[in-house]
């Protein structure tokens, strides 16, 4: 019995060896293996985590892998149903895990009869038995550096969409009889406002700078507005183009641009992701260089 024990220690000995450093499926190609669990005949894989591979990632249910979940990156394993209805409930149910404590802690003030306006006492469509009020929104004036309103429910752009409950919220916010909603947008303000500080600084006129022409004749329908420009040239798409540019006027460097090109594309290397943020900045901001004087 003991020479039994003995041969079964050597074969479990050699069953538990780790598989080999450079051992790994020719079906993946990311994060890993992990080789160090030392589990016989098992790849260890980690998700890669938006600010480097340093940290850990704490779910992979967190909103960054949302996108990841949408284009199928992240998924469950081929036959298994409980894994893919999992990240779609989870899918659904994000914007409202976010939203809900906001929503319900808004601060609404009804108002009795006589305290609303003739107008809405005397339009027809008027009903004594319904109640009327407003929600207060709890909002920063001027809290950006353009000088925008900040609040963090109501003036955040959210498109409805059907697979998220809770993003028709602004289509519950009705106006009493007699009202209309009016909406008003500033086409490109931050950009406009970087091009007359600059075009005030260079020749004192509009369109005198290339940031500014491109502001004033750029369209977005021919793709010869400066997103569009910025996203051709660094092959990402015109949302991600948006973060890039706003980023850089207010004063995000190379380095925030190399990280950002690599949370959008998470099979980007640290080196691809610098060669594309080095392309941007030559053909935006062109190349410094020195010239020697002849003394």
């Amino acid at each position: 019995s003991d020479r039994a024990y003995q041969s079964l220690g050597q074969e479990t000995d050699e069953l538990c060896e780790p598989v080999q450093a450079n051992s790994q499926p020719s079906y993946h190609h990311g994060n890993g293996p992990y080789n160090d669990v030392n589990i016989p005949g098992c790849w260890f894989f980690k998700l890669p985590h938006k600010d480097g591979n340093a940290n850990n990632v704490g779910s992979p249910f967190a909103k960054d892998f949302l996108p990841r979940m949408e284009d199928g990156t992240l998924r469950a394993a081929v036959g298994r149903t409980h894994g893919t209805r999992a990240l779609e409930i989870n899918k659904m149910i994000s914007f409202w895990r976010n939203a809900h404590k906001r929503i319900s802690s808004q601060m609404v003030v009804w108002l009795k009869k006589g305290e609303l306006p003739r107008v809405v006492t005397r339009h027809p469509d008027y009903n004594e038995e319904e109640n009327y009020g407003a929600i207060l929104p709890q909002v920063v004036t001027a809290g950006t550096i353009t000088r925008r309103a900040v609040e963090p429910t109501w003036l955040t752009a959210s498109n409805a969409r059907a697979d998220r409950v809770g993003s028709e919220l602004k289509a519950m916010v009705q106006v009493p009889p007699g009202y209309s909603l009016v909406g008003a947008d500033v086409d490109s303000q931050e950009l406009w406002i970087a091009a007359v500080l600059g075009e005030a600084h260079f020749a004192g006129m509009h369109g005198c700078t290339a940031f500014g022409w491109m502001t004033l004749q750029g369209k977005k329908s021919n793709a010869t507005d400066l997103h569009s420009k910025t996203a051709a040239t660094v092959g990402i798409s015109r949302e991600h183009a948006k973060v890039f540019n706003y980023g850089r006027i207010y004063g995000a460097g190379q380095p925030f641009a190399e990280r950002l090109l690599m949370q959008f594309n998470h099979r980007l290397t640290q080196q691809q992701a610098r060669e594309k943020a080095q392309q941007m900045y030559a053909v935006t901001k062109g190349i410094r260089r020195f010239r020697l004087s002849e003394e």
